[in-house]
């Protein structure tokens, strides 16, 4: 064999061992690399401790609509897993009132709920009159979601004495969030509001709505119209 072959074969042979330890050094299965596998939306993977459906899971995703995104985690790489992980409906929306809901029918029963969720497929008319928050809903309602400008009080954020559902605020710099929702935790015993007319909660008359979200007791976003006094 010539001289000339055998450097052929060296560096051909040289090549493949280069190859080989480019794909082993490659560091896949790094801890703080999000996974880009599929997600079975009824064992969605979110909050502090990449948690399963939980208890915590629900009070962390609470935290997140009542505190905003102080309440994610500050390392950059953990907080973009728990925004990826926060549509445990599946339905293309992070971190939205719906998924609460829906986390929360999974806390309430055994197994995922069959039904195929529709987003929007029913109405809500909201109204604020004089501090008065209501609305006026095609279907039940398992959850809402409020974020408001411009108020330093959340002392007036009162809901009605016969409250189907857990009411929450927060308050973080002029920013007020209101939560709306079925609690698993504590003695609070909550429920879906009922279709038709509600008085949601009162609130301070100097707060500016930036956005509203309802979402049916199935985990559905629910069209809101609403048109300012």
């Amino acid at each position: 064999m010539s001289l000339k072959m055998k450097r052929c074969q060296w560096f051909l042979v040289a090549g493949l061992l280069l190859a080989i330890s480019l794909i082993v050094g490659c560091g896949c299965g790094d801890a703080e690399t999000v996974s880009s596998a599929p997600i079975d939306p009824r064992h969605g993977c979110w909050t502090w401790n990449c948690l399963d459906v939980s208890i915590e899971g629900a009070v962390g995703y609470r935290n997140y609509l009542v505190y905003g995104s102080a309440a994610l985690d500050p390392d950059s790489s953990v907080r973009a897993s728990q925004i990826r992980y926060s549509d445990f409906n599946a339905d293309g929306i992070a971190l939205s009132v719906a998924d609460l809901a829906y986390l929360i029918n999974l806390l309430h029963s055994e197994a995922a709920p069959q039904r195929q969720l529709i987003p929007y497929a029913f109405d809500v008319e909201l109204r604020i009159d004089n501090g008065i928050v209501a609305a006026t809903s095609e279907a039940e309602i398992g959850a809402y979601h409020f974020v408001f400008l411009n108020s330093s009080d959340t002392s007036q954020i009162q809901g009605p004495a016969e409250s189907h559902l857990k009411l929450d605020s927060g308050l973080v710099g002029d920013t007020l969030r209101v939560l709306g929702w079925q609690t698993v935790i504590g003695d609070f015993q909550s429920e879906c509001l009922p279709a038709g007319n509600n008085v949601l909660f009162s609130l301070p008359p100097d707060a500016f709505l930036l956005r509203a979200e309802f979402s049916d007791c199935d985990g559905n976003l629910m069209h809101v119209s609403y048109t300012p006094w």
